[in-house]
């Protein structure tokens, strides 16, 4: 599971001391933040802001298309309320 999830998200090169990342709802270059959490990656991305992404998430949606992953965080952001970020769950799809 963890070489899938390398190929969605963690196909990532180190530049200036930031990890890039391929966001994983419009596939563009990214930036993985916040390293250190727990269950899951969040991302930095130009188009979608920050956003976490459970582990669940990224290694069971993999082939979901933009338009799936754009409907979870629509939900995860519904959820998470104002001003918060959104992470989207396995169930968000």
């Amino acid at each position: 599971m963890l070489a899938i999830q390398r190929n969605i998200a963690l196909a990532k090169h180190h530049h200036g001391g930031v990890a890039m990342a391929t966001c994983p709802i419009c596939k563009s270059e990214a930036q993985e933040i916040e390293l250190g959490f727990l269950d899951g990656k969040t991302f930095r991305c130009p188009k979608h802001d920050d956003f976490d992404v459970s582990d669940t998430a990224l290694t069971t949606r993999l082939s979901a298309s933009s338009e799936e992953w754009e409907a979870a965080l629509k939900k995860a952001t519904s959820r998470a309320g104002a001003g918060k970020r959104p992470k989207i769950l396995d169930l968000d799809f």
